[in-house]
């Protein structure tokens, strides 16, 4: 290998000059680059350099070994460059056509040199036109700002080539040479092709190349016009004029385009993102620390070297920029520059970017300026001028005085190791005036000559006021070994609270929903600029979509499945990590259409080829850290360490290979390894869905759908029969269609119901679609099913008697074929309508007849609630409002027993709420708020919204109580809307009954008295009334404290009829404990009008028909009144 510096040749494999010493670059066997000794992949072609083994770093196999994957067509984004020669036609009549050849030619290699400088790619020569590509066939993670700088590099050079036609060609003199340059970024099928007479050709399918040529024709001459879509992701390195809407022949579309006038100041991403507004410094407060520790030991004399590394993204430079805040009012130098993937050839690029910063060059500035003010400055700094300037000039391309500085700087190896001295003297010289902070940025791009110079100053730096902090990428391997002034900080993802800060920052006023930020958190998997990107991206939707907050329960569920789209900011990036892996990147996508994780056995067995190149590959891609791997071979997991490089992969392929590649996965899973499809149906689901096999697909959501909700997780059983159900849509309605759907379609109710209340419209449509697919198909056995999901819809809008009605026929059918389920069902679905149409005795009938039909053994798949916990909990209240108090909570321990031996925690749910509300009723407050607490913590964790609603009444009418005040109230007010945002009518009567009480505790009269007047105006519109009596005891109280509690004859008069009426409806609906509560009100009244003997004789048969519960709070209280009232009768 012949040496950069010297020229002379070495062994190949020798790792430094034997004439020079200088380290000898490591040549890509793929494309000839010539790459620094310690890099892994190859800076040309992307190619990786070197597998490594799977338990050790040390080299296995080259990654040479891999066959190269055949040629195929791939999605990518692309920025494509068309740039046109101008006036060709004239020029052709003005030259013969081997003249007008030569300038053709010339004028082709002229742009050919730009665009190799920054590696696009040629796909198209049209004589006076070039059509060239960035980002195939290797992505750059800045391929945007490499179209427009080749572009600007063309125009720049023009000049030049037309001084050098011109004294050939007399004509170019006159009529120079001009260009227009159209430039767009976008997505298109790139493919290789062999072409005519063989050759290779590379062909971009798609409206970006046709939008690159409409955009320079927009163009004037010498100048670069870009779209919307390449501006924004340039935006910073260049000034940019807008042109408006560029208006195109043929009907186009209207096109945003942009002419870029010249290139800016800015060096970094960095400092865009300065210049835009950083998110908060968030995660590393820690590392922060130790650089500020590092710091103050460098300028105290004892200088620091900080290898600061971390992935793509991950914030070293913030890191950078948030240590020169902290620092900025102590005295330093602030030495900056940056490593260019492009630069990667160019000797001492981060050196020159250094001096031209630090010499304050403009890119304007005259080289005669700039040579005055590199003179002054090394003056200033005391170096000898004769010596230090031409070598100085001669690094930053500045032509020198013949008549000032006759002795020329001349390549050497010597004048080579003179300039590296002379550099690290810069360096000293500078920290000789105070502390200095020398940074080199991405250092896993420095040119072989960089790290040299580098090697050099880690020598001098311990004795030194210097800081050198270097950033790199995790991959790289700095070639110093460790030594005292080393420091190594990594820098990890971000923690979950750090994320959502920088996303709360960024969404400023605008809400999203929980289940958005954490679909943006985890997609980002800690990694800032990831977070910030996808986070803009979804917030540039909120116009187009409107604003992304929960505006209810169903937009909620919808906002949360929001597709969010790889940002076009990231697609280069990620594609260039992807092309970066060589031929291994087949086995990279194969694994994405597989999944964020995949086995190595499925792998394998999917994968086309044999074990060794499918290890070769794997190796590169763990050493590449686009996997990580558990477990060790074969029954190793592979697992991509971004979901975004899964993405990226998977997108590449076009998406006829992803079916095919869906369907070779599916087939694998379904036959080779059946236990997988059994443990993870939705997996298996998921691959014949993209493979377009629908019937195989509709089969196993289905059967995810189903073990899912055994496992009570309705939220993903809900989803799971939703895709089965959107499958079966697509396919012709036969017989065996109807019924797939009909079993979906009702299993997907019962698990609505959980997760969004037995009133939602959705569940409503659910069963009304089941019963027409129930005449449809003729089919029973789903009959029942189907009616059963309506009576609960039409029960929880408290239209009872359209649940009596399907009841009553649905037990005509049932005592007919006497199958024990469905008629306890049935009993139970009559029983609770009975009792809410407050028809006790009825619904004690229905439910005594329920109870004993119960079996542990039916099958909980195929039922929402356990219908023995419903009869049990009905049961209960239905014994405590005809009087059985005692009974009642027995039920309740019964029930709850049975609920907690169940495992069943939506039927534990209810069992709790129902026994919260007995226990309340009955005066045993301590138990009843243990169970109401325990509810509301079961609900909250497991997204049941109609229970916790429930909960959240009862809980804020027992606080109201218990004194908690406004809160409670507060509470059971947003329980009630919660309740009723779910679709549910029914028990809106009793509610507000409890929020009429709870008032009362807190001494609102008249709010109170509004709430029960409500209530009597829903019950005198509806079927409900099993609290209508005690809402008129409660009207009654509400009325005589309306006088502040002064009886006058008109609120006595008014009082009292209201308590009569509640006894009245009470005795005819056999409710003792109704009676008794209302019977207590009126004896109270008349006690205060001195009618003792008639309050007496009132209480007293009621009180006497008792015959349990005589420790629970109203017979108490009635005992207790019985007694003031005998004493004073006597």
């Amino acid at each position: 290998m012949d040496c950069p510096a010297c020229g002379f040749r070495n062994v190949e494999t020798t790792p430094a000059c034997e004439e020079c010493g200088t380290i000898l670059p490591h040549s890509c066997t793929a494309c000839g680059f010539a790459n620094p000794r310690q890099s892994k992949f190859c800076g040309g072609c992307g190619t990786a350099l070197v597998a490594f083994s799977r338990t050790a770093t040390q080299p296995m196999v080259s990654a040479d070994s891999i066959p190269a994957p055949a040629r195929g067509a791939e999605r990518r984004q692309l920025t494509i460059m068309f740039c046109d020669l101008v006036g060709s036609t004239p020029l052709s009549e003005k030259l013969d056509p081997e003249a007008l050849r030569e300038v053709v030619r010339a004028f082709q290699e002229h742009c050919a040199t730009s665009v190799h400088r920054f590696e696009g790619t040629i796909a198209l020569s049209l004589g006076d036109g070039l059509l060239v590509y960035f980002g195939v066939p290797v992505a750059h993670e800045d391929d945007a700002y490499r179209a427009v700088r080749t572009g600007l590099d063309i125009i720049a050079a023009l000049s030049q080539l037309n001084v050098q036609l011109g004294t050939k060609l007399p004509v170019l003199s006159i009529d120079p040479l001009r260009v227009r340059i159209g430039i767009h970024t976008g997505l298109v099928v790139a493919e290789e092709k062999i072409g005519w007479e063989g050759r290779d050709l590379l062909e971009a399918v798609g409206e970006t190349p046709a939008l690159a040529m409409r955009l320079q024709s927009l163009a004037e001459p010498n100048s670069v016009v870009i779209s919307e879509a390449t501006a924004q992701l340039v935006r910073g390195f260049f000034e940019c004029r807008a042109l408006g809407a560029g208006h195109f022949s043929g009907g186009a579309e209207p096109l945003a385009a942009y002419q870029v006038v010249s290139e800016s100041e800015v060096r970094s991403r960095m400092d865009v993102a300065v210049a835009r507004g950083l998110t908060p410094f968030v995660g590393r407060h820690a590392v922060l620390s130790t650089l500020e520790s590092c710091w103050q030991r460098a300028r105290r004399g004892h200088g620091q070297v900080v290898l600061l590394s971390g992935e793509a993204g991950i914030g070293k430079s913030r890191l950078v920029q948030t240590l020169r805040a902290r620092i900025a009012n102590a005295p330093h130098t602030w030495m900056e520059c940056h490593c260019a993937s492009y630069h990667r050839n160019s000797p001492l690029y981060p050196a020159i970017d250094l001096l031209w910063r630090g010499l304050q060059f403009t890119r304007r500035e005259e080289p005669a300026r700039q040579f005055d003010k590199l003179e002054r400055v090394l003056a200033a700094y005391g170096f000898p001028l004769a010596e230090a300037v031409p070598v100085f000039a001669t690094l930053l391309s500045l032509p020198v005085p013949r008549e000032r500085y006759p002795s020329r700087a001349t390549p050497s190896p010597r004048q080579r190791q003179h300039l590296l001295e002379l550099l690290q003297r810069w360096l000293l010289k500078a920290a000789e005036r105070g502390p200095v902070v020398g940074i080199v940025e991405d250092l896993h791009w420095a040119d072989p000559s960089t790290l040299e110079a580098l090697s050099l100053f880690l020598d001098q730096v311990s004795t030194q006021p210097i800081l050198l902090l270097l950033t790199f990428r995790s991959e790289f391997q700095p070639p110093w070994p460790t030594a005292s002034v080393l420091t190594h900080l990594r820098l990890d993802r971000l923690q979950r609270e750090d994320a959502e800060a920088i996303a709360g920052h960024l969404m400023k006023d605008q809400v999203l929903t929980p289940e958005l930020v954490s679909q943006l958190i985890a997609r980002a998997d800690g990694v800032p600029l990831f977070l910030e990107e996808l986070t803009k991206t979804v917030m540039a939707s909120v116009e187009s979509v409107g604003p992304l907050m929960s505006r209810g329960p169903e937009e909620a569920r919808e906002r949360a499945r929001l597709s969010i789209p790889i940002p076009a900011t990231l697609h280069d990036s990620l594609r260039a990590r992807l092309d970066r892996l060589g031929p291994a990147k087949i086995v990279a996508q194969l694994g994405a259409t597989i999944g964020r994780e995949f086995a190595f056995e499925v792998m394998q067995a999917v994968f086309d080829g044999d074990e060794h190149t499918l290890l070769a590959a794997l190796d590169i891609l763990v050493a590449a850290e686009l996997l990580s791997r558990r477990d060790d071979l074969p029954h190793a997991t592979y697992v991509f360490t971004h979901a975004l490089i899964q993405e990226a992969a998977y997108q590449s392929l076009t998406k006829r290979t992803r079916q095919h590649y869906h369907q070779r996965i599916a087939h694998v899973l379904s036959t080779v390894f059946p236990d997988m499809g059994e443990r993870h149906p939705e997996l298996v689901a998921h691959h014949w869905t993209e493979a377009r096999d629908v019937a195989r697909a509709v089969s196993y959501w289905y059967r995810a759908g189903c073990q899912a909700a055994e496992r009570l997780a309705h939220t993903e059983a809900s989803r799971l029969f939703e895709q089965a159900i959107a499958l079966l849509h697509t396919l012709p309605e036969t017989g065996d269609r109807l019924q797939q759907e009909l079993a979906a379609q009702t299993a997907l109710g019962r698990s609505l119901i959980v997760t969004r209340g037995y009133g939602a419209p959705e569940v409503e449509a659910c069963y009304r679609r089941a019963l027409v697919l129930c005449r449809a198909a003729g089919e029973t056995s789903h009959q029942m099913q189907a009616a059963l999901g309506m009576a609960a819809f039409s029960f929880m809008r408290a239209e009872l008697r359209t649940v009596r009605d399907l009841g009553e026929r649905e037990l005509a059918t049932s005592q007919r074929e006497e199958p024990r389920g469905r008629r306890l069902q049935v009993h139970w679905a009559l029983g609770q309508a009975c009792f809410h149409q407050g028809e006790f005795t009825a619904a004690y009938a229905h439910l005594s007849q329920g109870l004993p039909l119960y079996t542990r053994q039916q099958s909980r798949a195929h039922v929402v609630q356990d219908p023995g916990v419903m009869v049990l909990s009905y049961l209960s209240l239905t014994d405590l409002c005809l009087g059985y108090p005692d009974r009642a909570v027995q039920h309740c321990h019964e029930m709850l027993a049975l609920a907690r031996s169940l495992r069943h925690r939506f039927s534990l749910a209810i069992a709790l709420n129902v026994a919260a509300t007995v226990h309340a009723l009955c005066g045993t407050w301590t138990v009843a708020y243990a169970l109401v607490d325990e509810g509301l913590v079961l609900c909250e964790e497991q997204g049941f919204p109609v229970w916790l609603a429930y909960g959240q009444i009862m809980h804020g009418w027992m606080g109201a109580q218990r004194g908690d005040g406004e809160h409670a109230l507060g509470e059971l007010q947003r329980g009630i809307v919660a309740w009723e945002q779910t679709g549910a009518r029914v028990m809106r009567s009793f509610f507000l009954s409890l929020k009429g009480q709870a008032c009362r505790k807190l001494g609102r009269t008249a709010d109170g008295l509004l709430a029960v007047e409500e209530a009597l105006a829903t019950v005198a519109h509806g079927d409900e009334q099993f609290c209508t009596a005690e809402l008129w005891r409660l009207r009654g109280e509400f009325v005589l404290r309306m006088d502040a509690y002064r009886f006058t004859p008109d609120s006595t008069r008014q009082a009292e009829a209201c308590f009569q009426s509640a006894l009245t409806i009470a005795r005819r609906q056999q409710a003792k404990m109704l009676e008794l509560r209302a019977a207590i009100s009126l004896a109270r009244l008349w006690r205060s009008q001195g009618q003792h003997a008639e309050a007496l004789q009132l209480l007293g048969d009621v009180y006497g028909w008792f015959t349990e519960g005589f420790e629970t709070e109203p017979l108490q209280r009635a005992r207790s009144l019985i007694e003031y009232l005998s004493s004073a009768h006597a």
